[in-house]
């Protein structure tokens, strides 16, 4: 099973990153080339959460939060 927690690729002979589902908020955050390449995403990922949240929680989990969190789905 391969692992879902990595970010791959980058490197100066390749020209696209892979973030995987389970890679934490904060690994997004910290990676440099990440940061190099996109850097609005990991501006974005550190004003996400709180530093406790940022460490546990997936990029996976966070995209699906809106359909699981009654607060992300309240229209008031």
């Amino acid at each position: 099973m391969p692992k879902l927690d990595a970010i791959r690729g980058g490197g100066k002979d390749s020209t696209h990153l892979d973030v995987l589902a389970l890679v934490t908020l904060a690994a997004i955050e910290r990676n440099a080339e990440l940061r190099t390449a996109l850097w609005a995403l990991t501006e974005a990922t550190a004003h996400a959460a709180t530093p406790q949240v940022l460490n546990a929680a997936p990029l996976g989990g966070n995209i699906r939060q809106r359909l699981h969190c009654w607060y992300f789905r309240n229209e008031a």
